[in-house]
This record gives C-alpha cells, sequence and structure tokens, in this order.
C-alpha cells in the first residue's frame, strides 16, 4: 500500500511515518520511481507505536519491545508506576501555583529561588520525561517551487562564476560555441557545484539561494553536515535531482521530484536529515526577488564585458591578432577556413572543400605599420578584374580589422555603443565605400565596381550586359595621435 492510505489507517501524518522509519521500526520497500510500498506488517507497527506512545511510553521502551528485550506486561507495569509518579509530579507543580497564589505579592516583591528550590526537590525525586507521538518528527520542506528557485539561484551563481571567468580572464567569447565548449560549459558548472555546495552546506548549514529563501539543512541530530555528508547528498543531488544537467533527462528527473514534494516523499539525498524552512514572510520573498535581479543585471554586464577584446591600449602585433581572432569568435564569423596568424597574415584551411564561400574571395595581404613596436596602422588592398562572379564584398574583414583596433580604445565603455555603430558603419558601407573616426582611431575604405551590382552588404553580383568588371577596395584602419 502507498504511504496516503496508511496515513488514513494509522491515524498518523507522513513525517511521523518517515520517522519511524528513520528509527528502524518499519523497513518499507522503495519502489524505482522514488515512492514507498508498505505492508499490513509496516501498519499493524506504526498503529501499535501510536498507542504505545499515546500511553507516554518513551520510543527506547518502545523499541525494546519490538527487539524482544522486554515483554509488554514488563513495560505496562514500569509506565504505571513512571505515570503515578507523573501524576504526583503534576499534583506538587498545582500545589506550587496555588501557593504563589495566596502570597497574593505582586512578581516584583516574590523571591523566585524559593520556588525553584521546591520543584527542583521533586525533580530529583522524579526524574521522568514524556512525550507524545506528535513529537517524533523529523522537519522537512516539500515546497518544490521554493526549492526549485533556491536551487536555480545556486546554479545561476555557478554559471555566473564561470561566464566571468571566461570573459575577464580567459577571453573567451560566451556565444557561438562548438558542442564541444558546450560540454566544457556544463562540466565546469558541475565542477563548481561539487565544490562549492558541500563546503558552505557543512559550514553554515545553508547555500546563497537556500539562505535567500530561509531554508536550512542539519543532520538528524540538528547538528551540520559533515564535508563528507554534503558532498554525497550535493553528488545525489546532481544525479537524481538534476539528472547530471543532461538535455531533456534533467527535466525528466526535475518533474519527478517535483511530483514526490507534491506527495509529501522524502527526497532520497534529505533521507535521514533535517531541512528546515525559517519563515515564510514577505520580507523574505522581497529579499528573493531583490537577489534575483541583481544576479540578472550581473549576467546582462558580463555579457556586454564580451565587447572589450583581451588586449586594450597600445597594441603589439602578436595582441592585435588576438583581439582579431576574439571579435572573429565572438561574431562567428568563418573566413572560408581562412585564419589570421600570430604573424599577423592569412594562413590557408587543412581542408578547402569542406569550407565552401558563396561569392569568389581572394585572401587579401595584410600590411602593417609600427610605433615603437606597437600598431598604428592596419590596411589591405584588392583587385579583382575580369570575374564574371558573384563577388565577396569584404565586409567581414573590414568589420573585424576595425573593430580589432577601435575596442583596444580604453576610451570604450561598458555602456558605450560604438561597438554597434562600427558594425552598422561597415555593414551598410563594405559594397560602397565608407569612412569613420571613433575617437582615435579612423577608419576608410574606398570600392570601386565596374560591371557589378550592389545585392547585399556581402556580396556583389555581375551585370549580364557589361563590358568589363573591375573590383577595387583600399581599406585602412589608422591609429590618430
Amino acid at each position: 500500500m502507498k504511504v496516503k492510505e496508511i496515513e488514513i489507517r494509522s491515524g498518523m501524518d507522513r513525517s511521523n511515518i518517515r520517522f519511524y522509519e528513520r528509527e528502524g521500526f518499519i523497513n518499507p520497500e522503495r519502489l524505482e520511481n522514488g515512492y514507498r510500498e508498505y505492508t499490513e506488517d509496516d501498519l499493524n507497527k506504526l498503529v501499535w507505536i501510536k498507542l504505545l506512545r499515546s500511553l507516554q511510553i518513551s520510543l527506547d521502551e518502545v523499541k525494546s519491545l519490538f527487539s524482544d528485550e522486554k515483554s509488554l506486561l514488563e513495560v505496562l507495569k514500569r509506565q504505571v508506576s513512571d505515570l503515578e509518579e507523573a501524576k504526583g509530579d503534576i499534583l506538587y507543580a498545582q500545589q506550587i501555583c496555588e501557593k504563589i497564589r495566596q502570597s497574593g505579592s505582586h512578581i516584583s516583591e516574590l523571591n523566585p529561588y524559593e520556588y525553584l528550590e521546591l520543584l527542583e526537590k521533586k525533580e530529583v525525586v522524579s526524574k521522568h520525561d514524556y512525550f507524545t507521538v506528535k513529537k517524533d518528527r523529523l522537519p522537512q520542506v516539500f515546497l518544490p517551487w521554493t526549492r526549485f528557485f533556491a536551487r536555480s539561484l545556486d546554479l545561476a551563481l555557478y554559471i555566473l562564476l564561470w561566464m566571468s571567468i571566461q570573459v575577464f580572464y580567459l577571453h573567451v567569447p560566451l556565444v557561438n560555441k562548438s558542442m564541444r565548449g558546450v560540454f566544457l560549459d556544463v562540466m565546469m558548472i558541475v565542477f563548481f557545484m561539487m565544490i562549492f555546495e558541500p563546503i558552505l552546506i557543512s559550514i553554515t548549514g545553508s547555500t546563497i539561494g537556500k539562505s535567500v529563501f530561509g531554508l536550512n539543512i542539519k543532520t538528524f541530530e540538528m547538528t551540520k553536515l559533515s564535508y563528507g555528508e554534503a558532498l554525497r547528498r550535493t553528488y545525489l543531488v546532481l544525479v537524481d535531482g538534476m539528472g547530471f544537467l543532461i538535455p531533456i533527462y534533467s527535466m525528466i528527473r526535475l518533474f519527478k521530484c517535483y511530483k514526490l514534494c507534491i506527495d509529501e516523499e522524502v527526497l532520497n539525498w534529505d533521507e535521514g536529515l533535517a531541512y528546515d524552512l525559517k519563515d515564510k514572510s514577505r520580507l523574505r520573498s522581497i529579499a528573493a526577488g531583490g537577489v534575483s535581479i541583481l544576479v540578472l543585471i550581473l549576467f546582462i554586464l558580463t555579457f556586454k564585458a564580451q565587447v572589450f577584446p583581451p588586449h586594450r591600449g597600445d597594441l603589439t602585433l602578436k595582441e592585435y591578432t588576438e583581439n582579431f581572432q576574439y571579435y572573429q569568435k565572438l561574431l562567428g564569423i568563418d573566413f572560408s577556413g581562412y585564419s589570421l596568424s600570430d604573424t599577423g597574415q592569412w594562413t590557408e584551411p587543412s581542408d578547402k572543400e569542406s569550407n565552401l564561400f558563396i561569392g569568389y574571395m581572394e585572401s587579401p595581404m595584410m600590411l602593417y605599420s609600427f610605433d615603437d613596436g606597437k600598431v598604428d596602422a592596419i590596411s589591405f588592398n584588392i583587385n579583382i578584374q575580369n570575374k564574371r562572379q558573384t563577388l565577396y564584398t569584404y565586409n567581414n574583414h573590414m568589420l573585424v580589422s576595425y573593430l580589432s583596433m577601435a575596442g583596444a580604445q580604453e576610451t570604450i565603455g561598458l555602456f558605450s555603443n560604438k561597438m554597434e555603430e562600427v558594425m552598422t558603419v561597415v555593414s551598410k558601407g563594405a559594397s560602397e565605400g565608407f569612412s569613420h573616426i571613433i575617437n582615435n582611431v579612423s577608419v576608410s575604405a574606398e570600392v570601386e565596381l565596374v560591371g557589378y551590382q550592389n545585392t547585399s552588404p556581402q556580396f556583389v553580383v555581375p551585370l549580364d550586359d557589361a563590358k568589363e568588371y573591375i573590383y577595387k577596395v583600399n581599406f585602412s584602419v589608422k591609429k590618430n595621435d
């Protein structure tokens, strides 16, 4: 039978049942879907436990009964005696209350030590403490959306950390990644989760996301988890709760966990642990919303920071080419398989057939001028004649060459729209020619078209009735003093 039927037939709530399972009184079968299957024997034990605990028989005594260490008659005989003594304790407390009441004095005029001494003397004689079944429970949080948002906030922080490392330290664009790059991203998020979460839980009993939502994790004895316990819990969350972040499978695992929480089933990584919610106040909800907005702003700022290349200020040739390679990756540009090497010239693709390009293109010779070892000008010239076919306009060569120099200027700020301005200018003028200046960097593109027609920023097509075909480009980027 399922836990719902056990609840109805035993008259206990789910938290009591879980508690007695944790104490070893019952041992239901755990099914593959995470639910438990109970037997009639489990039900019978729970009913007996409810009866015995309602008679204020201690858990230790109940355990001794089920383990046959003591007989029922022996336990009941002892309990009758204890109840008689407890009755005497209650009567004595009643007498003390009456004595204080009859004194008629204000609280400021009474001596509490006099009455405490009377109670302590009686306590020494009785030495008994009784519990009811309602106290036999381990706190758990069965709020799927609260848990989901807390987990999502933690994940967002791990993602933000990895994004920041890529943008500010490794200078790796966050977009246009290969499958290998995406796989590395997932592995790094998993790595950060497995490193930071166990440390935070073992030290504070919570994580940043959990603390924002008021969630706290402790052991059965209400102490902080050891690092090993926290590491094991985090691993189970990753595998069973998040499906190791594998697409689709992760969604399936999350949905199953959602169903288990709705049914108030303890998730397997929380077995034997106390999961507590401090409060559900409106202020906590406001704080959670505020933190979430702050994290979102940091995401946006980190994403915008990609506009900055690896090197800024005056550039050596190697630094310029690294900026060029960075913007090429950021914009997802493919130069028909060609790549700009550290020497500033183009290297041919190893497999030309796999890098087909629409339109005829000749790889340009890149020309550089230097001032005290720093690049102060880049240029290339194209002269294509008698090609009666679609030609590539070199707009991407112009764009990345310009960005690599202009983006390095330290006067370009995070909220500047200059980079968007560069892309707009180049896109509109690549096939006709243009000039533009950003601070102390100027660009010029002179284009001569004979026998061709502009069809897009990237291509020009030959005219059917043309007698001559000429396409010339003189492009330069200069740093002005």
